[in-house]
């Protein structure tokens, strides 16, 4: 396996709960691609938006080069990282 995307659709969200490229095949841009074409189907699917966690020692600064803005943070967990709730809004909300 070359890596992949999991996640569930609901609420007008992705929640991806996981992206995963392993470790030799990192720096290739895999991760961008499943990141892209993840977003793509939820698009698909009319998803407002994608949400994920990810801890402060995984990937929260790859998630923010695709423009993902952290909403919430649980320090400590585990002690000394941090866990950070991140978002990306794909589509503008409907007013109201």
């Amino acid at each position: 396996m070359l890596g992949g995307a999991f996640g569930d659709s609901w609420g007008g969200w992705l929640e991806l709960t996981l992206l995963w490229v392993p470790e030799p095949l990192r720096g290739r841009r895999y991760g961008e691609r499943l990141l892209r074409i993840a977003e793509e189907v939820a698009r698909m699917q009319g998803c407002r938006g994608v949400f994920l966690s990810t801890f402060s020692f995984q990937a929260h600064p790859f998630y923010e080069r695709f423009a993902y803005e952290v909403f919430g943070e649980l320090p400590d967990h585990p002690v000394g990282h941090t866990l950070y709730f991140m978002k990306k809004m794909l589509q503008d909300p409907e007013p109201g």
